[in-house]
């Protein structure tokens, strides 16, 4: 009787693990894109990394047409997302949430609470977004 209570209190606790893994992978939010528009896009990304606490501001990220791609991790339920069509700044998906971003890219600076973008920077409408619940949050282009 012993060794299937050893057997037993085994499988009890390889189980207790694996739901506190699954747990803890799922206590966070993944930020993906999903490009369902008609031409490849630019997306750039305001986002509080995991493991930081800073606001990070980084892109240009090519999504293709047809395509998904993750853009970040975070703890933070809230980030903020702006593209715009490959070739073409005036089509874009964007806000009323001005942050600086950098043109031609790459760029990847830290936000400085600050409204001013600095002379290598511009001023553009980011898309507040926010994730309801830990796991994967997609925003999805579309013409």
């Amino acid at each position: 009787m012993s060794g299937f209570r050893s057997t037993v209190f085994a499988v009890a606790a390889a189980i207790s693990m694996f739901l506190a893994s699954t747990a803890a992978a799922q206590s966070h939010y993944t930020i993906r894109v999903c490009n369902d528009a008609s031409s490849a896009v630019l997306l750039a990304i305001s986002y509080i990394p995991l493991g930081d606490n800073r606001w990070l501001n980084e892109g240009w990220f090519r999504v293709d047409r047809n395509a998904c791609r993750v853009m970040g991790r975070t703890n933070n339920r809230n980030f903020y997302m702006y593209a715009e069509r490959l070739g073409d700044g005036n089509s874009y998906w964007g806000g009323n949430n001005n942050l600086c971003v950098e043109y031609p890219g790459p760029y990847r600076f830290y936000n400085v609470n600050s409204m001013r973008c600095n002379n290598r920077q511009t001023s553009v409408g980011f898309r507040a977004l926010r994730a309801n619940s830990f796991g994967t949050f997609t925003w999805r282009l579309t013409n």
